[in-house]
C-alpha cells in the first residue's frame, strides 16, 4: 500500500505540473461519459465549461466524492450550487479538495453565466486555490476560467473553455499550465446524446474524448466514454427520483487503475 501511495504522490506531482486534475475533476456525472463535457449542459457544467449553466431553471446542489487510483488513498472531494436569478444571469459556487494528507489543494470557486442571446452562452469563473506541498508550505493562488456554448441547432451544441489562460508557477518544479477544450453535443434522438471533445494542455499532446449517454428509462442512464491520452475508459449510470438523482461513474487508468465516485443531485423550484 504505501508503495501505491508514493506512487500516486508522483503522479499527482506530475498532475500538477500538467493540469491540476484528476480522472473527477469534473464529478460523477461526466466521469461516465470520459469527462467529454464541453458541449454539456446542467448542473455538471459547473465543474467544467460553466456557461452550461446558464439556462438553469431550478436551484440545485450537488455532493461528489471519489477514491481514485485502486484505494490509493487519493480522495476527490466536490460541493456545488447553481443558483439561477429572473434577470440577472445564473451564478454558482464549488468547493473541493484533491490529494493527500502533506499534499493537497482546495478550491474554492464563484461563476457567472448569462445568455447573451437565445442560442450562445457566455461565462467567467474565477478560483482561488490552497496549496498544501510538504516542503513547499503552503500558497494561495488565484486563478480563472472562461467559457462559451452556442445552439448551432435543436440537436448541436458547441463549446469552448479555457482554464487559466495566463499560467502560473505554484513553486520551483510544479506550474499551472493553460488548458483548451472545445467540443459538441449531438443529441442522436431524445434518449442518446453523443460527446466530443478535444482538450490541449499547452504541456501536453492533445486528448481526444468521446462519450455516449443514454436514457433506459425516463429514470435510469448509462454512459460509456474513452480518451486517447493516456487510453482511458469510462463507464457510468444515473438514476433520478423526484428531485434527487444519483451518479455513479468509473475510470480505468491503464497503468493507474480504477476511480470511482458517486454523487447526488438536489433540484428545487427557484
Amino acid at each position: 500500500m504505501k508503495l501505491i501511495v508514493f506512487f500516486s504522490l508522483c503522479f499527482l506531482t506530475l498532475q500538477i505540473q500538467a493540469q491540476l486534475e484528476s480522472p473527477f475533476e469534473k464529478g460523477a456525472e461526466l466521469l461516465g461519459i470520459g469527462n467529454a463535457g464541453t458541449g454539456y449542459s446542467g448542473h455538471y457544467a459547473l465543474l467544467y465549461n460553466q456557461a452550461g449553466i446558464a439556462d438553469a431553471e431550478e436551484l440545485s446542489f450537488s455532493v461528489d466524492g471519489a477514491r481514485l487510483f485502486n484505494d490509493s488513498g487519493l480522495l476527490h472531494l466536490h460541493a456545488a450550487a447553481v443558483i439561477p436569478t429572473k434577470k440577472l444571469g445564473t451564478f454558482g459556487l464549488k468547493i473541493q479538495r484533491y490529494g493527500l494528507e502533506g499534499f493537497n489543494y482546495q478550491n474554492y470557486a464563484l461563476t457567472y453565466s448569462r445568455a447573451l442571446f437565445k442560442s450562445f452562452k457566455l461565462a467567467a469563473t474565477f478560483n482561488a486555490y490552497q496549496f498544501q506541498i510538504e516542503n513547499y508550505g503552503n500558497s494561495f493562488e488565484p486563478n480563472m476560467e472562461i467559457g462559451v456554448l452556442t445552439d448551432l441547432s435543436d440537436k448541436v451544441s458547441l463549446g469552448v473553455h479555457v482554464s487559466n489562460p495566463f499560467p502560473l508557477q505554484i513553486s520551483e518544479n510544479t506550474d499551472f499550465p493553460t488548458v483548451f477544450s472545445a467540443g459538441i453535443l449531438y443529441k442522436v434522438s431524445k434518449v442518446v446524446r453523443l460527446y466530443a471533445d478535444i482538450e490541449k494542455n499547452i504541456r501536453q499532446r492533445e486528448n481526444i474524448k468521446v462519450g455516449i449517454d443514454y436514457d433506459l428509462h425516463s429514470s435510469f442512464s448509462i454512459r460509456v466514454g474513452m480518451n486517447t491520452f493516456p487510453g482511458s475508459f469510462y463507464f457510468g449510470c444515473k438514476v433520478k427520483l423526484t428531485k434527487i438523482a444519483i451518479n455513479l461513474g468509473n475510470g480505468y487508468h491503464p497503468v493507474l487503475g480504477n476511480s470511482t465516485g458517486i454523487g447526488i443531485i438536489y433540484s428545487a423550484k427557484s
